[in-house]
């Protein structure tokens, strides 16, 4: 199933990565995000449902995806963190890194908070 992005206000939400987060040859994540941030989208949801534990290929594309979003100032948060994906960033430390949510509306909260402006 390809990647679905649609959009919430100025926000992008990345969907149906599970199938392709491994599979460099099926989807490029790098080139299509940096697609989106030349048209000036700067926040992102990444919804990880499906995705179950990543292993060091996903977790790394995952956290090379936020630090590129990151570099051209941008905000990414993941959502729908399933309970084996939330344990593994823990044990990595790497939730002191990026913002994780169990729902895709609450991610949406959390960016709506840090900007007002994204209540539109």
């Amino acid at each position: 199933m390809p990647i679905d992005y649609r959009r919430d206000g100025d926000v992008v939400i990345i969907g149906n990565v599970a199938g392709v987060i491994s599979d460099a040859s099926t989807f490029d994540a790098a080139r299509d995000l940096d697609a989106l941030l030349d048209l000036g989208h700067r926040r992102f949801v990444l919804e990880l449902s499906g995705v179950g534990t990543p292993g060091p290929t996903a977790l790394g594309a995952l956290m090379t995806l936020a630090r590129q979003v990151r570099r051209r100032e941008g905000e990414v948060v993941f959502s729908r963190v399933g309970r084996s994906t939330l344990r593994l960033f823990e044990e990595m430390q790497l939730d002191a890194h990026v913002d994780l949510f169990r729902s895709t509306p609450e991610a949406l909260a959390f960016l709506r908070r840090s900007d007002p402006g994204l209540d539109d």
